[in-house]
């Protein structure tokens, strides 16, 4: 009778999981819409600008130059956030070492700007970087939920300019 009632929780475990995942999911895809939307604008804009300048005769070389570099910043940018959010969901299966300053800097390029859409402020104390071991994509993901619904929390309260602060601060342990 316990195994069944284990086994039955474990199950119940593995769909609330999934239904996560899937929310994340969705959020991901709308946070990526939302990082992509300006630097297509700005790409646009480039373009506009070549056109206007060829078509007035007044494209040189090294306008040409310059503007190209500018589309290149723009795509390379583009395509790392690509990798960012595909590497947030590959899963890790073994525990490695890794930064938590960069793990919270990727998952701001990741949720940052929805978030400072919304006239909230992020600030983030990290007193010492240090290299923790665990599973990488997971401690980004429940650092990108808790400023979710942080998020969520600031913007239902009705509050007009709210402030997220992450805090992190490296202390001996303690073994009382």
């Amino acid at each position: 009778m316990c195994k069944k009632r284990l086994k039955k929780s474990r199950e119940q475990e593995q769909l609330l999981i999934q239904k996560a995942k899937f929310i994340a999911l969705g959020e991901m895809i709308s946070n990526i819409a939302h990082q992509w939307r300006q630097p297509l604008s700005q790409l646009s804009a480039l373009l506009i600008t070549l056109k206007l300048k060829y078509a007035m005769h007044k494209l040189d070389q090294k306008s040409m130059e310059t503007k190209c570099a500018e589309a290149e910043n723009i795509v390379e940018y583009m395509s790392h956030t690509i990798d960012d959010f595909r590497n947030f969901f590959m899963p890790n299966k073994d525990q490695k070492a890794f930064s938590i300053q960069k793990s919270v800097e990727e998952v701001l390029r990741i949720i940052g700007k929805s978030i400072t859409n919304q006239h909230i402020a992020i600030e983030v104390h990290i007193e010492e970087d240090a290299q923790i071991l665990g599973y990488k994509s997971e401690y980004e993901q429940v650092i990108l939920n808790l400023l979710s619904n942080a998020k969520d929390a600031i913007i239902s309260s009705g509050t007009p300019k709210g402030k997220i602060t992450i805090c992190w601060k490296k202390q001996p342990m303690r073994c009382d």
